[in-house]
């Protein structure tokens, strides 16, 4: 719904797009060891998600771990479920 919004609003995000992925380009060119929200696979979860990583030449190196409350944990638990529902839902998933 947030993408969705901000392209209501302005009529264009790709600016915001190539800002998020320069700056990965940079990060990982760079080594420079940043932790940053990108799509990796979560074991607990059994799905890729857009959680903190550090992100150097190697690509991920370490997957960070993060506070969160019973309340976020819930909410990331069905987020992760809707995510793998919808891939197994997909015509590709079993290929």
């Amino acid at each position: 719904m947030g993408g969705w919004t901000v392209f209501q609003g302005k009529k264009y995000t790709s600016y915001g797009v190539a800002t998020a992925a320069v700056r990965l380009l940079n990060v990982i060119l760079s080594n420079l060891l940043t932790g940053l929200p990108v799509s990796n696979f979560r074991e607990e979860y059994g799905v890729y998600l857009s959680y903190p990583a550090i992100v150097g030449w190697d690509g991920i190196v370490a997957q960070a771990q993060v506070d969160l409350t019973y309340e976020e944990l819930q909410k990331l638990q069905t987020s992760a479920n809707f995510i793998k529902n919808k891939f197994q839902e997909s015509p590709n998933a079993h290929n």
